[in-house]
């Protein structure tokens, strides 16, 4: 039994598995910004939802009706009795609780999220309150993706980053030695991802330039070609007057554009996609990159990385770039991401790294074909 056995042994009597296997009628409770966005979440897990209790609200949202909890707790106990609920809310979640043990509701019947991160209340990223609810679900359900890419990690070390990871997001508890986080922060220092004097370096989610520098450092200057991929026109603007001397020598090309499967626009506040007033142009880097040499590619998009890796499809699989790519924004970027660049490039090789010190967040895959660890 390896150690990824013995997880999924743990887990089999997780409490949120105890409570979706009672057979009572499924009720989310609390009709706000985090039900909407758990509600498109759980459509990956096929969850019955019955109706969902809120204080003040009616009407439906994605097609489940929405019922205020006088008209729902009016009815006879032996009507709301057939229910469990689970809170759908970071801001009153033992308030909700409370209540619903108040009117005999067993607690077997209410899931409460016990994680910290919910606990300390507002301003949460929606990964985090994703983890907090539907990661041990996510493990039953999606289970052989997870053994695959477990099976296809090169080294122990990312094995036990990646068990650390599942274990943070179940449990909430940070596992992982001192030794194994990256004590160097940027994206290159890996011993899989030796840099060599021709890189021909694509940075998606620039920022201001600081992977940029890191790379610069890296390589004492020596490289080809740098495209940085930003959609934040400010970013660019202070990238561009931080590298103004490598600009100078014209190797530089900056795209004030956003890196997706498609081209199209999207409302944007600058950060991310989805919210804001703003309009971002999208590009595949297929199209942007067209005809370029790409050797080396970084991503960190806030959760658009899968979509960029579709867009940068043809580069990848006729060049094999190494890369380096975020997977800890969204619940299934851990193992989806993987499996696509498996499909993309089956020679492949797969290592993680954990830079930060402070959580499980942060975390890197890196993928590159064997001997080819230098340009």
């Amino acid at each position: 039994m390896n150690r990824l056995d013995l997880l999924y042994d743990e887990i089999k009597s997780h409490v949120f598995l105890r409570f979706l296997d009672n057979p009572k009628k499924l009720a989310f409770y609390g009709a706000g910004v985090v039900c909407e966005w758990l509600l498109e979440n759980a459509k990956a897990y096929n969850l019955p939802i019955s109706c969902i209790v809120d204080a003040d609200k009616t009407g439906n949202m994605q097609g489940i009706p929405i019922i205020k909890k006088e008209e729902f707790f009016s009815n006879s106990e032996s009507k709301f009795g057939d229910y469990k609920f689970l809170i759908t809310t970071k801001d009153y979640v033992y308030a909700i609780g409370k209540e619903l043990l108040s009117r005999g509701i067993d607690q077997n019947d209410i899931y409460v999220p016990d994680r910290q991160c919910l606990i300390n209340g507002l301003g949460l990223p929606d990964f985090v309150l994703a983890h907090a609810y539907f990661t041990v679900l996510d493990l039953v359900v999606y289970k052989e993706h997870y053994y695959n890419v477990y099976n296809h990690l090169i080294d122990e070390n990312s094995k036990t980053i990646f068990l650390a990871i599942l274990k943070f997001r179940v449990y909430g508890r940070y596992e992982l030695d001192k030794e194994l986080y990256a004590p160097d922060v940027s994206y290159f220092h890996t011993g899989y991802l030796k840099l060599g004097t021709k890189e021909c370096f694509c940075d998606v989610g620039a920022y201001t330039g600081d992977s940029i520098i890191d790379f610069l450092m890296k390589t004492h200057h020596d490289y080809d070609r740098i495209y940085a991929v930003e959609g934040n026109a400010q970013s660019c603007e202070k990238l561009k007057k931080k590298l103004d001397i490598e600009f100078q020598k014209g190797r530089i090309e900056v795209f004030n554009v956003g890196a997706g499967s498609k081209r199209e626009k999207i409302v944007y506040n600058g950060y991310r996609g989805g919210i804001g007033e703003d309009r971002l142009n999208i590009y595949t880097l297929d199209e942007l990159l067209k005809g370029k040499k790409v050797t080396l590619i970084k991503m960190d998009i806030e959760g658009m990385e899968m979509q960029a890796l579709e867009g940068a499809k043809e580069i990848i699989m006729t060049q094999k770039p190494k890369l380096a790519i975020c997977v800890y924004h969204l619940i299934r970027d851990i193992w989806q991401i993987q499996e696509k660049l498996m499909q993309f490039v089956p020679e492949y090789q797969f290592c993680l790294e954990q830079p930060v010190h402070v959580s499980m967040s942060e975390t890197v895959l890196y993928a590159f074909v064997g001997g080819q660890s230098e340009s």
